[in-house]
Order: structure tokens, then sequence, then C-alpha cells
């Protein structure tokens, strides 16, 4: 993106102006903020995953291979990567947002584990290699049908990209989604342990190319299993003091409040009060806004009425 449109990108994000006075009543977000360094480098991030807690010395590591291919018929594996069309109608809304030269080269890897009743996936921006590897969240969904799983991977991962590219963080856009409509169409229903244990086995095979954290309906919890396999986790649980959530809640309330100036006297939504919406929530109820809640939990959207 140009500059003007890197500009408008870090103000929606509210590492623009927003980052140069305190939130209204939400001076945590200054806090957290100051924890990360100023350029936050892959290879660092990397570097910690592979050392913490002596992951360099996990048993039979896939080594030497620089990058995974992104085409289908990957001969003695059941790993099958796709290319989209530049009409492909799975191309996202986000797609505009990004270079010319990425708006169409977004890719879908696929992985069935009918044991699991699910549908695991890989969506990428574009190719990821070692030297640039994806880094996204694990999604765990119900969806309609695969191609709507598979349309979400794109779509998250080229947001993904978007917010990489403007923080140069040295990675590139990617997403792991796992559609569990196999389970029963719930997601209470899957066996996570075995699904971790099938996602390291997946991180393994794209030796180093694809880095993971929380995201809906996977916790820190998690991926600190995840992490017992594999290296390629970044979720923050080294460290105790840092609550992932609550650093992408007050990165909502940034954005928020780079458009809107101030909360004091607004009146807001908030749609779902788990882990992240709940904290926005509860910050701009102390910021002075009214806030009404929607969540398919009661207990969730009630514990925030006046």
């Amino acid at each position: 993106p140009d500059s003007a449109s890197i500009a408008r990108m870090r103000r929606a994000w509210g590492l623009g102006n927003a980052v140069a006075r305190p939130l209204s009543r939400v001076g945590r977000v200054r806090d957290v903020q100051k924890s990360l360094p100023s350029r936050y480098n892959s290879k660092r991030a990397m570097q910690s995953a592979e050392e913490r807690n002596g992951y360099t010395n996990f048993p039979n590591p896939i080594r030497g291979v620089d990058k995974v291919s992104w085409f289908p018929n990957q001969e003695g594996r059941d790993l099958t990567w796709h290319n989209l069309e530049a009409d492909d109608a799975r191309a996202s809304m986000i797609a505009p947002l990004l270079p010319e030269e990425l708006q169409h080269s977004a890719r879908v890897l696929k992985r069935s584990l009918p044991h699991l009743g699910v549908n695991l996936m890989v969506g990428a921006a574009a190719e990821i290699t070692r030297d640039r590897p994806g880094n996204g969240g694990f999604r765990l969904w119900v969806y309609s049908d695969l191609e709507t799983a598979e349309r979400e991977a794109i779509g998250l991962a080229q947001g993904m990209e978007v917010k990489h590219t403007t923080y140069n963080t040295g990675f590139a856009g990617a997403k792991v989604v796992c559609d569990a409509s196999g389970a029963n169409n719930s997601v209470l229903n899957v066996n996570k342990n075995e699904l971790m244990k099938a996602t390291a086995a997946l991180l393994h095979e794209l030796n180093g190319t694809m880095y993971t954290g929380c995201d809906l309906n996977t916790t820190t919890g998690d991926m600190d299993n995840l992490s017992q396999d594999c290296p390629y986790v970044l979720a923050a649980i080294a460290n105790e003091a840092v609550n992932p959530n609550d650093a992408t809640a007050y990165g909502v309330l940034g954005a928020v409040e780079s458009v809107l100036e101030h909360f004091h006297g607004k009146t807001v939504v908030v749609h779902g009060c788990g882990s992240v919406g709940g904290t926005v929530a509860r910050e701009l109820v102390r910021a002075g806004a009214r806030v009404y809640t929607i969540d398919a939990g009661v207990a969730k959207g009630g514990i925030f009425c006046a």
C-alpha cells in the first residue's frame, strides 16, 4: 500500500494519533504498547519460540527444506495446496488493501481429519517461506460448507497480511482454520488434545513456514498443549503477565477511539462478550459509554447491564 493507505490503516488500528494520547480511561493500552519492541522481528520471535523450554531438542524435527510447494498433488501425502484464480469467488474484501501483486495470490491448504470430524486448513495471502513465514491465529468453528471455511481462511489470512505489512513484522499473513461441522456441528465435540497433535504434525510438515496462536474457540491452554509437540506457536504462553486477549481488546478500543475520538456519552453495541469482547465492553463502560451487549450466552452479556 502507498504511504497514505498505510497511514489510514495505522489510524484505524490505533497506531497513529491514538498512541500519542491515552485512551479515555483505558490507559492500559499504552502499557501494552510500551511492552512491545519498537520493531518486532520475526526471526527473533522464531528463535525465542524454538528455544523456549528446550524446543530445539524436539525429536526428529524436519529440517533443510526452504519452503513448501503450494501446488496440488504432492505424492505420498494428503497435503494439497490450492492456488486461487484471480476471479475466484473466495477472494475477500480485504484484497483491495493489499499491494497489487498480492491481491490474487491467495492459497489454501486442506487436510481432512475424519477421525476427529474436522477439516483443518491453512490460508495464506501469498507464498510463505522460512525467511518470511506465515503467522495468524487458529480458528475453530462450524461452517455451513467447506468453501465457506476456505473463504474465511483466505480472508483472515489477507487481513493478517495487511497487519503484518503495516507493522513491518517480518511475517506473512496466514491463518489456521478448522471446520468442525463433521463433529455433530459443535466445536464442543472436538477432541482438542488430538486436534492439537494433528495440528503439530501439520506445522512440522510446513517446516517453520507457519506459526500460529489463539483465535476463536482456541485458548492459551490449547496453545500450551500444541507447543508441547512443536515450536511453531506464538501466543505469549511463556509469560503469565501477558493476556493476549486483553491486548487484542485494547487494539479494538484504540481503533474505535481513533474514529469516535472519545467514548463518554456514546452509545455502543458490543456483539460477542467473550475473552476479547468482554474486556471491550467493560472498558467502554468505564470510559463513560452506554453499552448494549449481544451474546449467545445470556450470562456473558448480562453482566454488563446497568
